[in-house]
């Protein structure tokens, strides 16, 4: 590949990363934080206590850590939210995770390890939704027989209505922002998207591998479809495969994405636009024969029809009626 092509390439991934995401290898893979996940676009440091919105179950090589903000370095939520349970790569660990009024407590193999502070009860009783995420260096985790306030699910179906999975990965040439992961590149990327998986395999939900066992930028995210409502009792059989990387699971404020659970009051005829709506969509594909990120699609969704924008050009009225679908 010439060294013209080569620019051409870091500077179509470049721009089609402002999007968002991208198709690669049969898969849709999103820039770091920026899937229809609830975790993402939620990360920050900054904010007081008062405004976080959200907590997360952390397990880091395989240490099961405790229960912290996103920010790790504020510290745990409370003097019993933290501990260290090791764990090896073949062992099953047996996880409850159980909200009654407003405190949040993890049990592992019938241990109760750790339990939310009485400073934290505000945050823990706006809980909404969950995702399970695992992060760097070709982290893979499995679930089974999980169960939610009901039925266990053992995953003899290789679909779900309660889980939407998503790929993330550090966006080519762009900053690494909070993630030590140095300045991504193509081939780098290149790498972890082949590699990257997750989904329900074999009788379990497998969440993972995040990409390759050498690098840290891409993470598998499994988003827990139904809005965590009340008192809840979540508990699930889980292994993680090897020594390498994290697995969080994120709960947060915003209710669950996709969420098949009604909306309380049913439509309320005020908060619905009579007005037309306008959706732009934007669709990229990498083609690994030219090496190009190419526009598949290009147009904008109205209350008369699709308008095919992807050859561009000023039209004149009637030829830009007629692209409409």
């Amino acid at each position: 590949m010439d060294r013209t092509r080569i620019i051409i390439c870091i500077l179509c991934l470049w721009t089609q990363f402002s999007n968002g995401q991208t198709n690669a290898f049969g898969k849709t893979i999103w820039d770091w934080d920026k899937s229809p996940s609830t975790r993402s676009g939620t990360f920050t440091t900054s904010q007081p206590k008062s405004q976080w919105t959200q907590i997360r179950l952390i397990l880091t090589g395989q240490n099961w850590l405790g229960l912290y903000p996103d920010d790790r370095s504020k510290g745990p939520l409370g003097p019993a939210a933290s501990g260290t349970v090791p764990r090896t790569n073949t062992n099953t660990n047996l996880v409850n995770i159980n909200r009654t009024g407003q405190t949040l407590s993890v049990s592992i193999d019938g241990v109760k390890r750790f339990t939310t502070g009485s400073a934290y009860t505000n945050l823990i009783g706006q809980i909404k939704s969950c995702v399970f995420v695992t992060e760097g260096y070709a982290a893979t985790a499995v679930v089974d027989n999980f169960k939610y306030n009901g039925p266990v699910n053992n995953f003899t179906a290789t679909n779900s209505p309660d889980w939407k999975f998503y790929y993330e990965i550090q966006p080519v040439g762009m900053p690494p922002g909070s993630q030590p992961v140095g300045t991504p590149t193509p081939a780098r990327w290149n790498a972890v998207a082949q590699a990257i998986s997750g989904g329900i395999q074999g009788g379990a939900m497998r969440i993972g591998p995040c990409g390759i066992a050498s690098d840290s930028m891409g993470e598998v995210l499994a988003q827990f479809t139904r809005t965590l409502t009340g008192d809840f009792d979540m508990t699930f059989d889980f292994v993680k495969t090897q020594a390498g990387g994290e697995f969080f699971i994120y709960f947060m404020t915003a209710p669950a994405s996709g969420s098949s659970n009604p909306r309380p009051g049913g439509n309320r005829s005020g908060l619905i636009s009579s007005r037309p709506a306008f959706v732009t969509t934007l669709r990229r594909k990498f083609n690994p024969k030219t090496g190009k990120v190419e526009v598949i699609k290009n147009g904008v969704y109205t209350h008369r029809g699709y308008n095919n924008l992807l050859n561009g050009g000023h039209l004149n009225r009637r030829l830009f009626l007629r692209r409409y679908r």
